[in-house]
């Protein structure tokens, strides 16, 4: 699934605001669906970037319009990476992607939240500029600056962009190291998960490791070697891929679930004896 345009702001820029260490820059926005931010795009300028620049974007609650609430995400971008995302150093605009959040945000429909910049420029070293537009042309938001308080100005707009998917974005094999919800809110990391739907048999075990042991205890792996199952071997119960055994078995009922799991069991063992 690619991500979607969700929120933006497209202003005919005609200034532009600075960004630095003690300057920081943001712009609120209203989500009209729940969805799950993945990432987002500045217009960004700039003439000549520092070596040890660092941009930090980050999105937050606002209380009134105002980002002064609680820091949801943030990620940072040093000079080779800002020029690799297409920031030039010509002075010149362009469209830049900001990395991805180190996990996807999820966002809730009908409410305000805030793209804030920041970077450690200093006055001397200002390079770095965000593109704005000097009249009100997204009602939804309002752009707003930091020095030692907060400030906005609902006659001004930062252009920007907001990416991301409706659906929790989840490529099972980043699951079996990142954090997922691909059960239940309750259950954070994907070994969690393994025993919450039932696979290994058992909430006793915590962790893949414990969980992949005990499987090869049942036989389901014909003592196969996790590795060697993952990159190479499919699993015996169902024969297809092991990734591929994990995302079918979400979708089975716990019932349908333990009734193939004993059928294999019962086939290795019958195949074992005779």
């Amino acid at each position: 699934m690619t991500a979607s345009l969700f929120a933006y702001c497209y202003p005919s820029v005609n200034s532009d605001r600075a960004i630095r260490e003690d300057y920081w820059q943001a712009q609120t926005f209203l989500t009209e669906t729940s969805h799950f931010c993945l990432y987002v795009k500045l217009y960004l300028k700039s003439s000549g970037l520092e070596e040890d620049i660092l941009l930090t974007v980050e999105i937050r609650e606002t209380s009134g319009d105002t980002p002064t609430g609680t820091i949801l995400a943030s990620i940072s971008m040093n000079k080779t990476e800002l020029l690799d995302a297409g920031l030039t150093e010509d002075n010149s605009y362009s469209l830049v992607k900001i990395k991805d959040f180190s996990e996807p945000l999820q966002l809730s429909s009908g409410t305000k939240y805030a793209i804030v910049a920041r970077s450690n420029l200093d006055v001397a070293e200002l390079k770095l500029y965000w593109g704005a537009r000097t009249s009100d042309i997204c009602p939804d938001g309002r752009m707003c600056f930091f020095t030692t308080s907060w400030s906005c100005d609902s006659n001004w707009d930062l252009r920007f962009e907001e990416w991301g998917q409706e659906e929790y974005p989840l490529n099972l094999f980043e699951s079996l190291t990142l954090e997922s919800k691909i059960v239940s809110p309750r259950f954070q990391y994907i070994y969690e998960n393994l025993a919450a739907i039932d696979l290994i048999l058992s909430p006793r075990f915590q962790y893949l490791s414990e969980n992949l042991e005990f499987l090869e205890d049942k036989l389901l792996f014909n003592r196969k070697t996790f590795e060697e199952n993952l990159s190479l071997e499919s699993v015996p119960f169902i024969g297809i891929a092991f990734l591929e055994t994990l995302a079918f078995f979400f979708l089975l009922t716990k019932k349908t679930k333990k009734k193939l799991l004993e059928e294999r069991i019962l086939e290795i063992v019958i195949d074992q004896e005779g």
